[in-house]
């Protein structure tokens, strides 16, 4: 599994997020899932534009895409991930083995395609094919850290507001 945690390690803000820790659940939910809809919707739209060098094929790690906010007693964490078995490998990178079944597959693609890539491939069997790192969800995470604090300090405030 492939997440993005949302962890708070700024001293100044984390005694801030101490004193809401007490804070009714109803108010802190909202202000984090939109916050996290948000880093999904920016993860997804930089899967699709390419942005970290990922080429969507069939959509699978765009639409396998989750936020989900937990409680863990006093604290909240908010996670964006998927649950796809390659999502990790593709924002870490590493090596796979080629397999005989891997290797089948790209037999059929060259036949059917004459791309040079899936021969590349087919000859590989029993070697290993590096899959460089592509950090497409640790580099919108920085990217948008800012807007995600900005939508959770303003979901708090308007959460207070309206418990009023």
């Amino acid at each position: 599994m492939s997440d993005i945690n949302i962890i708070i390690k700024n001293k100044q803000t984390k005694l801030k997020f101490k004193r809401l820790a007490d804070m009714d659940k109803s108010i802190l939910f909202p202000a984090f899932k939109r916050a996290l809809l948000y880093l999904e919707g920016a993860v997804d739209k930089n899967l699709a534009t390419g942005k970290y060098g990922i080429k969507t094929r069939s959509g699978r790690l765009r639409t396998s895409l989750d936020s989900r906010v937990r409680f863990r007693g006093k604290d909240i964490e908010g996670i964006v991930g998927t649950n796809l078995v390659y999502a990790a490998i593709q924002e870490r990178g590493g090596r796979i083995n080629v397999t005989s079944k891997m290797a089948a597959f790209a037999w059929h693609k060259w036949y059917e395609t004459g791309l040079i890539m899936w021969k590349a491939i087919a000859l590989m069997k029993g070697r290993q094919v590096v899959i460089p790192a592509h950090w497409y969800m640790r580099n919108t995470a920085k990217a948008e850290r800012n807007r995600v604090s900005k939508i959770i300090k303003d979901g708090l405030i308007s959460g207070i507001k309206d418990a009023k």
